[in-house]
């Protein structure tokens, strides 16, 4: 029997297709854009790691990488650090070497590895920070990064560790949407100042402002996650006696030893010159952006939702 054709049917379809359709549509939006981040991210990150390869290849470096060769080997043998021997860094770099010399045998070339680790995952930290504006800048700014590590080569650096930890705790906090997350990202902090105490600075100015916005019952969640990750530096206090640990970590390098590391800042390389200020105008271009995005944050209306109307 042929089915007569009803208007009314017609009409309901078609609206149920529109009713539909923007949610459709920012589904394949969202998709688009993922695949695009994907791509980018990928060519960037291929285009980078491809010259720090031959850094495999480099003779090393009798004190840095030395140090990094044996002071891990050492803990692996039952030594413990500022207690048997002397460092001036924190424990966090040394323990994650000395496990991965008890997988792959300790060797440049394992300790190059780890060093290669931490680049990439620096610079996966600056792309996931930047892309939540602009994935064509995230692109740029992790190009700028990956510049700057190069000529450093792959070291397996206490201090690349801790900026990697440093820079994933602000991507956590950024967007505190769990409680799970700021937790993580009180972790992440723990561990960076547990690669280099001296980070402690720089990771309380940078987290300070997103911590200050993030509700008071997951700031504890944050502030017990940084307890969490510093607890086997209070071990290591207890294993290796009060007295050491302040002579290692801030007697000896902050205080007795700081005046003969200072020099003049012109007798440096010119690139380094130019390097020091650029991040000085870095620093001032992102406090000024930042009261700037803040402003104008608070002059813009906010909507209402239970009223249905917006208020300035």
């Amino acid at each position: 029997m042929a089915r007569v054709f009803n208007p009314a049917d017609s009409l309901v379809a078609t609206t149920t297709i529109a009713a539909k359709s923007p949610n459709c549509l920012a589904r394949d939006s969202s998709w688009k854009r993922s695949q695009r981040t994907f791509l980018i991210g990928s060519f960037v990150f291929v285009l980078l790691l491809l010259p720090f390869i031959p850094a495999f290849e480099k003779s090393g470096t009798p004190m840095d990488e030395g140090s990094l060769l044996v002071y891990p080997e050492l803990i692996l043998k039952g030594q413990l650090p500022y207690r048997d021997f002397e460092t001036f860094y924190g424990p966090a770099n040394l323990w994650v070497l000395s496990a991965a010399y008890a997988g792959f045998g300790p060797s440049i070339f394992t300790e190059r590895a780890v060093g290669l680790t931490y680049r990439v995952l620096t610079l996966l930290a600056i792309f996931a920070l930047v892309q939540r504006w602009d994935t064509t800048l995230a692109a740029g700014c992790t190009i700028v990064t990956g510049l700057l590590l190069l000529p450093i080569f792959l070291g397996a650096y206490a201090w690349i560790g801790g900026a990697t930890c440093a820079l994933w705790s602000i991507w956590m906090i950024a967007k505190p949407e769990s409680a799970c997350r700021c937790f993580l990202g009180g972790i992440l902090a723990g561990l960076a100042l547990l690669f280099r105490v001296d980070l402690g600075p720089a990771v309380i100015a940078s987290a300070l402002p997103l911590f200050l916005l993030v509700r008071a019952a997951r700031r504890w969640g944050y502030l017990g996650g940084a307890a969490l990750a510093l607890l086997p530096l209070g071990w290591l206090t207890v294993a290796a006696g009060p007295k050491e640990i302040l002579n290692n970590l801030l007697l000896f390098p902050v205080i007795y030893s700081s005046p003969a590391r200072h020099l003049p800042i012109f007798s440096a390389e010119n690139y380094l010159v130019l390097l020091f200020f650029a991040h000085i105008i870095a620093v001032a271009g992102n406090i000024f952006a930042g009261v700037m995005a803040i402003r104008a944050d608070r002059r813009s209306p906010v909507v209402d939702s239970r009223a249905g109307n917006c208020r300035h």
